[in-house]
Formats: C-alpha cells, structure tokens, sequence
C-alpha cells in the first residue's frame, strides 16, 4: 500500500537527500557541492509544489518511482542551470570558510523551515509554526555537528535510525 513506499521514502530517500543537500556543504566551500547541495534542496521542494500538475500512474509502487524520477530530473536540471551562472564566488567563498558556524546556523534555519510542509496549516495559527521548527532546528545542529566531527555517513545514519524510530513508533501508538 502507499504507506509502505511513504515509510520508504521518510525512513531512507529522506534522511539521504536531506543529509547530501543540508549537511555536506558544512565544511570547507566547493562551488561543485554548493551547486550539488541546492539542487537536491530545492528538487523535492519543487516536485512537491507542482505535484498536481505531473503525470503519475495510480498504482504506489510506479507513482512512487515516478515521485523518485521527477526528483532526480530535477536535481539534474537544477544543478545544469546552475552551472549556467557565471558569478564570482571569491567574496562567498572567503565568508564561507571564515564563518563556519554562521554557515551551520543557516543551513540548520533552512532545515527547519524546508519542514514546513510536513504541516496543515489550515488548522493551526501562524505564530505556532517557529515552535513546531524548533525540533527540527536543533536536530540540525546535531547532525551538522555529527557530519562536521564524523563524516556524513553518520549523519545520514543518525537521521536514518532517527525517522525510523518515529515512523516505526508512531505506528505502534
């Protein structure tokens, strides 16, 4: 059924996608990891936006690899288009590696917000959103810690073992 592939995609695609785009570009600047990093941001985001829009098979098992499809033409689209811009990154570059934990401090800001939908916002107030961030805020700063300190392996590990444990404990609740 659909929640199989949505377990799937929580459990593994998520935390994978999310540790390449949020975490990998926390240590030194790399415009080809910048690029790499916001295409795989920006990607699902976007698939998700037009999703009425795209054509998808009925059945769970293609809908899901067609959802798998149009993010990686995304990506790939994403990152060609970005190869397009042809701007100086020196003045970038120097922040960049002179400011590591401003750098920390935003991808973990844009981590949050990236969550918003995971939220109906037809019932609840606006001003509850920013406390329904703060977990995912913080829970950034520990993997980018994670990733910085142990390599990205185990940031994608921890996220892993950290959304199935949520997915998996709220189904027996």
């Amino acid at each position: 059924s659909y929640l199989i592939y949505f377990n799937i995609w929580v459990i593994l695609f998520g935390p994978l996608s999310e540790e390449i785009g949020f975490r990998l570009p926390l240590r030194k600047f790399s415009l080809t990891i910048l690029k790499v990093s916001t295409s795989v941001i920006l990607a699902p985001h976007l698939v998700f936006i037009f999703a009425d829009v795209l054509w998808t098979p009925p059945d769970h098992l293609f809908f899901f690899l067609s959802y798998l499809g149009y993010i990686v033409f995304g990506c790939c689209l994403i990152y060609f288009l970005l190869g397009l811009i042809d701007v100086p990154f020196r003045k970038l570059e120097s922040y960049w590696n002179r400011n590591p934990h401003t750098v920390h401090y935003l991808f973990a800001i844009l981590f949050a917000v990236s969550h918003c939908f995971n939220f109906d916002f037809s019932s609840m107030h606006w001003y509850q959103l920013p406390f329904l961030l703060l977990p995912f805020f913080f829970s950034s700063l520990i993997l980018g810690y994670l990733r910085v300190r142990l390599g990205l392996v185990y940031a994608v590990l921890y996220h892993v073992c950290w959304n199935g444990i949520s997915i998996l404990g709220g189904m027996s609740a």
